[in-house]
């Protein structure tokens, strides 16, 4: 198809309101979706709007280098192929040519680049401020033949490490292991069971990760110091098999292995996370799985969880926790837009002390915990961290005894408040190495 007619057909996504809007309209148009870290949060659901509708011809993906992971953006090659098998097409704008070379490998980058809708076109120009950012090329790009048309790898530090070191698992677990300490023996198998399995897993099929947590304990039975989390994200559904064998090989409670293998089966997942924890003579195992659509309650039905989840409310995911090998809670997870998450949970927010409107993440967690009966007992509100809100969260860092150089080894997530008879009972620190 011309280049003209592609850009007469282009629309550009503002939110998931609009979209439904354009998908209304009886005419057919391409779909520009700016990859940023606000708009990841709706990927999995637009991408399955525009697969399923007859009158998108495709998807144009605009990364933000600034914001993204390069290294994250291997799950572009299984989207690609699933468009074209469906005769759709693919444009993937912002990243230099050796970035999509790593994403689909020497022999489907030849074969799809030239397919691709190409970025030399007005609305490129008139709809992609982003990579106007100020950007850098590597030393060893002075050897490609693209150099002087390259807009470069962006402002991130992490990005512009050597392409060879930066999928190289020896480059991704520095400082991970020095984040994590433990007396137990069994917990530190464990870990090192995950370590080896996400160092040697293949990068190009899923992100497969290791995150830790500081806590600030005020009387919960809830709070455990000694922790780790492992997530798979975007593991296509394919290969859950050989997940959930090596989860089988670790974890003692087997049988929720058979609950991910059918969320699995029937695609009503797009990531998996595994907790483990020990103290006080109690041993707890987590399961969190989040659904392909945030926007169905699919999850809460299966886990027979009554609930009002409010209209506009995005589900990111359902927890169940066994305490040595009870059930003894589930966890359901909404991403909320701070107006409302004030208006909601204000009495929280107040104590908390953090001005939610004047931070630039607009949405946060709301975090549910319902006992074996399915019903609530605690509330906890989680903060997603942006560098930019650094002196909000200041006040906090500062009672975890992180010193600043501690700092920009770590990659924080968040801070989580749970609430428990309308007082904060612990403050959980979410982290992970930077790279």
């Amino acid at each position: 198809m011309a280049k003209k007619k592609i850009n007469r057909y282009l629309d550009v996504y503002i939110n998931n309101q609009q979209l439904k809007k354009i998908l209304k309209k009886d005419k057919a148009f391409y779909l520009l979706f700016e990859l940023s870290a606000k708009n990841r949060k709706n990927l999995q659901n637009v991408i399955q709007k525009c697969l399923d509708h007859t009158h998108c011809r495709g998807i144009v993906f605009s990364v933000n280098k600034n914001e993204i992971l390069l290294d994250r953006l291997f799950f572009l090659r299984d989207v690609t192929l699933d468009f074209y098998h469906k005769g759709k097409r693919i444009g993937i704008w912002g990243v230099p040519s050796c970035i999509k070379m790593s994403i689909f490998g020497p022999q489907l980058f030849t074969e799809l680049i030239p397919e691709m809708i190409e970025e030399s076109s007005d609305c490129y120009c008139k709809n992609l401020p982003v990579n106007q950012y100020g950007s850098t090329l590597l030393l060893s790009c002075i050897k490609c033949i693209d150099t002087k048309v390259c807009d470069g790898l962006g402002l991130r530090k992490e990005n512009q490490v050597e392409r060879e070191y930066r999928t190289s698992y020896k480059f991704r677990q520095i400082g991970r292991d020095e984040l994590y300490k433990t007396d137990s023996q069994m917990m530190k198998s464990t870990y090192e069971s995950f370590r080896r399995y996400v160092d040697y897993s293949d990068l190009a099929y899923a992100d497969r990760y290791l995150y830790f947590i500081k806590n600030i304990d005020y009387g919960s039975d809830y709070s455990f110091a000694d922790r780790f989390v492992y997530h798979c994200d975007y593991l296509p559904y394919d290969e859950y098999e050989d997940e959930l064998r090596f989860l089988d090989t670790q974890v003692l409670n087997k049988s929720f292995l058979s609950t991910i293998d059918n969320l699995a089966r029937k695609r009503r997942i797009s990531k998996i996370a595994y907790s483990k924890a020990v103290g006080d003579g109690v041993f707890r195992e987590s399961f969190y799985v989040a659904p392909s659509d945030q926007y169905s309650r699919y999850l809460l039905h299966y886990f027979d969880i009554d609930i009002n989840v409010e209209s506009g409310d995005r589900l990111y995911g359902v927890g169940v926790d066994f305490y040595n090998g009870e059930i003894k809670s589930f966890k359901v997870y909404m991403m909320v837009r701070s107006e409302k998450l004030l208006r909601r949970c204000k009495n929280y927010i107040d104590k908390i002390g953090i001005d939610l409107l004047g931070m630039h993440e607009r949405s946060h967690f709301h975090v549910l915990r319902l006992n074996q009966e399915r019903k609530i007992v605690s509330d906890r509100i989680d903060l997603i961290y942006n560098e930019k809100d650094y002196l909000y969260f200041l006040p906090y860092f500062s009672q975890f005894q992180a010193s600043d150089i501690s700092f920009e080894k770590l990659y924080i997530f968040g801070l989580a408040f749970d609430f428990e008879d309308g007082n904060i009972k612990k403050i959980n620190l979410y982290y992970r190495n930077r790279f």
